[in-house]
Parts: structure tokens; sequence; C-alpha cells
């Protein structure tokens, strides 16, 4: 018995001792070769696998790389411009100077009530890195960081960006999040819906099995036209839905549950070949603020600008209207 927990008790001493040399040549790895407590930035983010950011006030958030992607808190895809944003400080920022005593007593309370502590991860449980991000300087040149477990703050500073950096660690989620709406492979859409509640006659449905792609009217007994579906007009239409981004994500606006009780200007229902679905219900964003004349169809496009879209029952977009006219078509037009 004795024998059983000496070796256990060996077993979980080796294993700390692997995971704290682990640790300790993930941090030579990624060191930008100065001082412990002023080693902010890392040399590359290969081998990067997850960035949390823990904000005093607000939730935690975990950027996680899966491929080319970073996964926010395994739901949903970030903004490449957000991430290069956030990810060119920690590559690129240098020393700027070192605050005064007094100064750095007020960086410490400081994170203490609103910091935001940043941890580095390389496919280990526990961060190689950590530190917290205060508030940028009075003269706003540069941000206040301490490394954790560290007594003295410095000020540090991207060259070339007139400014702090904390805000780019400090956005919203819907900052964080990528505004695309529609990321679809074309090869995986088994059929495209577009209803116009107000013009049912320009509705439509076109799906495609193999190489035979077929257009429907969604209104009963609707004439059909004589001249077949023009292919190179639907393929076209259905690669369209590769990419289609959203001007803005609307986190929470206050009249929502206003706006979700009008009568939309388009539904747009993407079914893919493995059962799953994407809707989009569209609303004329001058028609909902600015009380302008009601758009019923696709001949009403010139008279739009942009559109909120309730996207799958949980998220609102802002969108512009020239980037997703060319998906209003009306179901004459596949006949041309």
């Amino acid at each position: 018995m004795k024998n059983i927990v000496g070796l256990l008790t060996l077993l979980l001493v080796l294993g700390a001792l692997a995971n704290y040399f682990s640790q300790q040549n993930q941090a030579k790895k990624y060191s930008s070769g100065v001082t412990e407590e002023r080693d902010f930035a890392i040399k590359t983010l290969d081998g990067i696998t997850n960035i949390v950011i823990k904000h005093a006030r607000l939730q935690p958030t975990q950027f996680q790389r899966k491929g080319n992607l970073w996964i926010i808190n395994n739901k949903y895809e970030a903004n490449e411009e957000s991430m290069r944003n956030m990810t060119d400080i920690l590559t690129k920022m240098q020393l700027k100077y070192t605050p005064s005593k007094a100064t750095n007593a007020t960086v410490k309370k400081d994170i203490e009530n609103s910091g935001i502590k940043v941890m580095l991860y390389a496919g280990e449980d526990k961060p190689f890195k950590t530190f917290y991000i205060a508030s940028d300087n009075k003269d706003n040149d540069g941000t206040f960081m301490m490394m954790e477990g560290a007594d003295q703050a410095f000020v540090m500073h991207l060259p070339g960006l007139a400014g702090g950096f904390r805000s780019r660690f400090e956005q919203p989620l819907a900052k964080f999040r990528d505004i695309y709406v529609y990321k679809e492979d074309q090869s995986k859409i088994k059929s495209i819906t577009v209803q116009y509640l107000k013009s049912e006659s320009s509705s439509f449905k076109i799906s495609r099995v193999g190489e035979t792609v077929k257009v429907e009217p969604l209104v009963p007994n609707t004439p059909i036209p004589t001249r077949p579906v023009n292919k190179l007009i639907a393929n076209k239409y259905i690669g369209y839905y590769a990419s289609l981004g959203g001007e803005a994500l609307l986190e929470k606006y206050e009249l929502q549950d206003t706006l979700l009780q009008q009568i939309p200007f388009a539904t747009v229902i993407v079914d893919r070949v493995d059962g799953s679905r994407h809707k989009s219900v569209f609303y004329v964003y001058e028609e909902f603020l600015l009380g302008l004349k009601p758009s019923r169809g696709p001949a009403d496009l010139p008279n739009i600008e942009r559109y909120f879209m309730w996207v799958n029952n949980t998220d609102l977009y802002v969108s512009q209207n020239k980037i997703f006219r060319k998906i209003f078509l009306d179901f004459n037009d596949f006949f041309k």
C-alpha cells in the first residue's frame, strides 16, 4: 500500500514539474526578450490557441483559434478587423515610459476597479502570459499596463497609432462578432425562398438538384413564362449567398419589439442539404424610422438605402441595399 501511495505521489510531482517546465518553455518561446515585468508583447501569434479577456465589469470573452478563424465563446465567428486590431497590439506594442510612483499607485487602483485582464494560451490549460490593461494615459498617446504578479506598471503604445489602445480590448460582443450574414457554400444549398410580403406575385423559390435548377412561384396559378429558366442567372444568383455582409450588428436596439411587429419587405430562407436552415427577415430602414412610402417589392429597390435584418430569430443587423439588392429579384427575372 505504501508503495502505491509513493508511486502516486511521484507521478503527481512529475506531472506538476512537466506542467511547470512546459509553461516556462512557452513563456520563453513567446517572450519579446525584455525583463519579465514588462514582457507584454509576444513575438508571434503562431501556436496561440486562446485569448481570454476578463473585464472588471463585463462578461469574460474567449477567442479560440480554429484553423484560420477565431471563434468567440465557442459560438460566433470573430470580426477579422476587430481581431486584427487586437492582435496587432499583442505583437507590436512597445514600451513608451515608466510612470511615476504616485501614478503607479493610481494605476493599481484603476486595475482593481475597471481593469481588463488578458490571458494568452498556447494549447495548455493554463495561460503562459497574463497581464492587465488599465486606462489610457492623460496625453492619450499610450496605455497603462501591468503584468500579473508585478508591482510596477508601464505605459505601452503601438508605434504609428495616435492614441491609446484600451478600446480595442473593451468592445462589446457585437463589435467583436463577424457581420457577414451569409457565407454559404453553394454546393450545400438545397433551395432559397424569397417571399415579398407585399408583392406575393414577385416571390419565388429556387432549388437545385445536381445540374438541374428549378424556379417556382410561391403564389398558386402564377403565369409561368414560356422561356426556360436562365441557368446562368440562376446559378449566379445562388452564388451571391457566398458572401453578403451587414453594416452593423445591433446588440440592444430599443425599438426592436416594435420593428418586429411590422410587415416586412421580404423574408429569405436558405435551406441546406444537411437539413439546416438560415432565415432572414428584411424591414426597410427608412420606412420604419422616417415613415417613408411603403416598399412593396423588387420594383421599389431604387428607393431603398438600408434594411433592418432579423436573422435566425436571434440577431438584428443593419445592412445596405447596395449590397443586398442583387438577391431581391422578381420571379420573372429568372426567365430572361
